[in-house]
């Protein structure tokens, strides 16, 4: 018998294959291309996704299925949306119906600390909602 200490390269190998996997949806061509990517905590949750489109007529007109998908899921959810422009690059997150763009690489991860540790309040989201005219 061998203690399963032996086995913990394989689980590093697994999560390299993983966020191998994650990468491919910036591949035109990859099956997980089209569609978005849900993480809850730190596992990928679901993939190849389709999410709601936003509604609202103050979207801007420069953006496209992902930025108003990525809305409407931010305003349907209490979700975090992280959005990567297909022609630019650029990096945006939608919060609460508000997408915050451009987005620094260097300013991603404080940022979705910043959002994911906020309080849970139930009334600030429903007064949120209230005030975009959802309720």
């Amino acid at each position: 018998i061998i203690g399963l200490g032996s086995f913990l390269l394989q689980k590093e190998t697994f999560l390299q294959y993983l966020l191998g996997l994650l990468e491919t949806i910036f591949f035109p061509s990859a099956p997980m291309h089209d569609g978005a990517v849900l993480i809850r905590g730190n596992q990928i949750f679901a993939a190849k996704c389709v999410l709601p489109m936003t509604t609202s007529t103050a979207v801007k007109s420069t953006y496209g299925t992902r930025h108003r998908a990525a809305m409407g899921l931010s305003e349907k959810s209490d979700a975090v949306v992280i959005i990567v422009s297909e022609e630019t690059g650029d990096i945006g997150i939608a919060v609460e119906g508000v997408m915050h763009k451009p987005v620094a690489h260097n300013d991603v991860e404080p940022l979705l600390k910043k959002f994911l540790s906020a309080p849970a309040n139930e009334q600030a989201t429903e007064d949120t909602r209230e005030q975009r005219g959802q309720v």
